[in-house]
């Protein structure tokens, strides 16, 4: 883990932290990552709805091998966006 050298205090007005909080919730991020995601000029990306990634889960086991699968599910565990789920769980039909 990194070790969290300075602190900035950051003054917003009602506006703004609710920008701040919509990009939270659409990202599926708590603030604080979200705010450092964009001081690096990363772009945010919505977090994929429960439904979509279980769907890309189940079309993707009727593609892989057996031996392949429980590898995949600790590696889709960690994916942060469809985009790396769609690259894990290759589903043509959904992924393009």
């Amino acid at each position: 883990m990194r070790e969290i050298a300075k602190r900035v205090s950051l003054r917003l007005d009602s506006t703004e932290y609710a920008h701040l909080k919509q990009l939270s919730m659409d990202t599926g991020l708590k603030m604080e990552p979200v705010i450092r995601r964009l001081i690096v000029g990363a772009e945010l990306r919505p977090h994929p709805p429960g439904e979509l990634t279980e769907l890309l889960h189940q079309m993707s086991l009727q593609y892989l091998p057996k031996k392949e699968i429980s590898g995949l599910r600790r590696a889709a565990r960690h994916a942060d966006t469809a985009a790396d789920h769609c690259s894990l769980f290759p589903a043509p039909e959904v992924c393009q």
